[in-house]
């Protein structure tokens, strides 16, 4: 797997590691975000990330579950749940 590096201030997505887990998971979105890298943990290749408000996040997340971002916003699974879009199933 190509090695991801990302610098302080990137904008990624982040795979959502609970999507595998999930029943109806083929209609869904893989990826989450956008986050901002807020710090780079360059010993283990991780990187603390911030949502876009400047919260950040609460995990350490390593680079093969984040991608470059492009500025556009992909809800969490649970988001979605709760705009009813999973009754339709």
């Amino acid at each position: 797997m190509k090695k991801k590096e990302f610098t302080k201030g990137n904008l990624v997505i982040m795979f959502d590691i609970q999507h595998h887990h999930k029943a109806y998971k083929k209609l869904l979105p893989k990826w989450f975000g956008p986050f901002v890298i807020r710090k780079v943990f360059v010993d283990n290749e991780s990187y603390e990330l911030e949502n876009v408000d400047g919260l950040p996040y609460l995990d350490h997340i390593n680079h093969d579950k984040l991608k470059k971002g492009f500025g556009y916003v992909i809800p969490k699974m649970e988001s979605i749940m709760t705009l009813g879009v999973c009754n339709l199933m």
